[in-house]
């Protein structure tokens, strides 16, 4: 009977404690922790546009592709300032402020406003306006030194290669518009205005800074005659490419950009990089961090393959005619 009945409490006991580590396990999976009870990496996602539903998957998808099964080993935060210089400060202050384990930035402002709140957060950049070692962010594009590193593109001639693509394609072209977003860097639209001026154009300067500032923008550029459209790189309007695209073709307005996701959306020509191939790759660096490596040690890398990409569809609507040079130099069109 005394063997009987320790049997039992040992039973009985046993079964409470498994059940109560089970309890635990469960709890811990419930608050996005890892059965080992270490809680998951935080990444935070700073941009300063409204949210960009396509760039969102992106980085989810990206993730996903590298083990990551978010809330339960990965936490991603969001915040999109919605074109508000303030609450770009403030959200990135709160991401600060909760201590995340990587910082994943877009734009320029999204890197001011970021180096502005830490120097030791490890920061993943995809801006497409800035140089980094020149604004004294970096140390050199191959060992940055600091906590940042990313993807970055400072080329003048980008806008002006693609002045001269709209200049080729429509005759007596004189006045261009430059859409852009007025909470980015200004030196791309100070190279730009470079550019127009050693190709006789002249620019009327339309801004931006939310959605709902497009239809005026494109008030003013048919107001002040302009004949064509050149849009800079910016989350926001890239986001919108398909009502730009739409404003653009209401006005007859001929209109061009960086990525070629905004030919596709109906712009008439694109040139320059893959911006989704690069926040693919932010992706992969933001793993290499979590993994252990420094963000002062991966090098910063700019884009190597520019891509011309031309809309038929849309140039036949305007009355515009490809050219059999200006063909053969495409790497993609639309039809």
């Amino acid at each position: 009977m005394v063997i009987g009945f320790r049997l039992i409490r040992r039973f009985f006991l046993c079964a409470f404690v498994g059940a109560a580590l089970a309890g635990l396990r469960l709890n811990a999976l419930a608050a996005g922790e890892e059965p080992t009870g270490r809680k998951p990496p935080v990444v935070a996602i700073i941009n300063p546009s409204p949210p960009v539903p396509h760039f969102r998957e992106l980085i989810h998808e990206a993730a996903r592709s590298l083990g990551y099964e978010l809330g339960r080993n990965l936490i991603l935060t969001e915040y999109w300032a919605g074109g508000s210089e303030e609450r770009l400060r403030s959200d990135t202050a709160a991401a600060v402020g909760q201590k995340v384990d990587v910082l994943t930035v877009g734009t320029s402002a999204g890197v001011r406003a970021a180096l502005a709140a830490t120097s030791t957060i490890p920061i993943v950049a995809v801006d497409m306006e800035s140089d980094p070692v020149a604004n004294g962010w970096a140390r050199s594009l191959a060992k940055p030194g600091k906590n940042l590193t990313g993807f970055f593109l400072d080329l003048p001639e980008l806008s002006g290669k693609r002045l001269e693509q709209l200049k080729e394609l429509i005759p007596h072209l004189s006045r261009v518009a430059v859409l852009w977003d007025a909470l980015l860097d200004r030196a791309p639209l100070q190279a730009t205005q470079d550019a127009a001026r050693s190709l006789g154009l002249k620019l009327v300067i339309v801004e931006a800074r939310r959605p709902d500032e497009l239809p005026n923008a494109f008030a003013i550029a048919a107001k002040k005659r302009a004949q064509a459209v050149l849009m800079m790189p910016s989350p926001m309007l890239e986001g919108h490419a398909k009502q730009i695209a739409t404003f653009a073709m209401e006005r007859r307005l001929p209109i061009a950009g960086v990525f070629p996701t905004l030919a596709q959306a109906g712009f008439l020509l694109t040139y320059g990089p893959n911006v989704d191939d690069l926040v693919r790759r932010s992706v992969v660096y933001t793993d290499r961090i979590l993994k252990g490596e420094r963000a002062g040690d991966l090098p910063i890398q700019h884009p190597v393959k520019f891509e011309l990409v031309l809309n038929a569809k849309t140039a036949n609507a305007l009355g515009i005619h490809f050219p059999q040079s200006f063909l053969t130099r495409a790497d993609r069109v639309i039809k």
